[in-house]
């Protein structure tokens, strides 16, 4: 009797690991912003400071864009967000009024 046992258990515990497993990448608690820059002719601006602000708490995070002008905010808590371009010689842009919700990639 203890031997098949522990075969059932092994089985078991290893279909419990896997869907476990599976479930949990499933969901995230946390948001993206992503963008590109780029100025009035279309060229990309390469080395803009990007901030994003959580209007809710006052979190802000940096970015300078790269050579591609792209810009990646990961891991952010959900909320409304405040998002800044600015670069000498240009104008400063402001995107307000975003809403980043749970597991969600604003662009």
């Amino acid at each position: 009797m203890k031997r098949a046992t522990w075969p059932t258990l092994i089985v078991f515990s290893t279909v419990f690991f896997f869907m476990s497993a599976a479930l949990s990448q499933g969901q995230n608690s946390r948001g993206t912003i992503l963008g590109h820059v780029q100025d009035a002719s279309g060229a990309v601006v390469q080395g803009a400071k990007v901030t994003a602000k959580n209007v809710n708490t006052g979190v802000l995070n940096h970015f300078k864009t790269g050579s591609a002008g792209d810009y990646v905010f990961v891991d952010l808590i959900p909320g409304t967000y405040e998002v800044t371009v600015e670069d000498q010689g240009f104008r400063n842009e402001r995107a307000s009024g975003l809403i980043l919700e749970v597991d969600q990639t604003l662009r």
